[in-house]
Formats: structure tokens, sequence, C-alpha cells
């Protein structure tokens, strides 16, 4: 109820904002219906990381404990959702990031010709045959040397 003007944002697209309208009354008593999240990069704050680890430390240090991914470790979902529930976060428009799987060749370039995303996930797509993630990949690669034709400091 403290982060209303939150929740219910135009950034969003009318199609989250009118499904979190539709879950409100649920929500507003108290149930949590379950928290979406986009496979793409996420805002998060120090602090947060603070306060999670002090409040659940031994599952971190757990976590941080392991080489490799267990099922019991936490991940950063667990940071955004703390973000997330205790207010701590701001509407972003549904248009800052994208996850693309090389399903439709052609728009993952045409995209990022026309600056439509602030963050791209490129993934691969195991319906696709090889030939087509090769053309796929070169589209990506082609926009990329034409939007960004010379290398970052970084990469010098």
């Amino acid at each position: 109820r403290a982060n209303f003007t939150k929740w219910v944002s135009f950034k969003y697209g009318l199609k989250i904002l009118a499904r979190t309208a539709l879950l409100f009354p649920v929500c507003y008593w108290g149930a949590s219906l379950g928290m979406c999240s986009l496979h793409t990069a996420h805002s998060f704050l120090k602090s947060t990381f603070t306060e999670v680890w002090d409040k659940a430390g031994k599952e971190c240090e757990s976590t941080s404990s392991h080489r490799f991914r267990d099922n019991a470790d936490v991940n950063q979902y667990l940071m955004e959702w703390w973000q997330i529930m205790s207010g701590k976060f701001h509407p972003r428009s549904r248009i800052f990031s994208v996850r693309y799987q090389f399903k439709r060749p052609g728009l993952e370039a045409d995209d990022i010709l026309r600056h439509k995303h602030k963050v791209i996930c490129l993934n691969d797509n195991e319906f696709i045959s090889h030939a087509e993630f090769e053309e796929a990949a070169r589209s990506v690669r082609d926009a990329y040397h034409q939007v960004l034709p010379e290398k970052s400091s970084f990469e010098l």
C-alpha cells in the first residue's frame, strides 16, 4: 500500500497495468501472488546486499562457498524481490530491456539499429538450425558494428 504508485505505473504498459489492477484487491489485503522476473539486467542497491546478508547470512555464506550452483543456493532474485517488497525500486519502462531468442530473424538487428532498448539479452534457441543461428548472429554482429563502429576504451 505504501508504494502504490510504484506498483501501478503506466511505464509497465497497459497489459501489465491491467493485470496489476485486477490483482490489486487480492494483494491489498496481504496476499502475494508471485513475482515476474524478466531475464535481463536488474538494478541493485549496495544497501540491499548488506541488509540481505545481515538477515540471511547463513544462506549467503553457503552460496558463496560453492564453486558451482547448488539447488539450495540463493541467487540475484532474492536481492531483486527484497528491494521490490521493501519498496526500494522505481518503475521502469517495459521497453527498457528485452530478451531475444532468435525466433524472428532480423528483429534483433532492426531493434539494435533503431536503438529501441537500452539493454538487450541475446539467448540462443534450441529450435533453430545451425544455419539460422549463424544468420541471426551475423545480422546482430553487423548491426552492432554499424551502431558502434569504434571500440570502447574497455576493448583496447
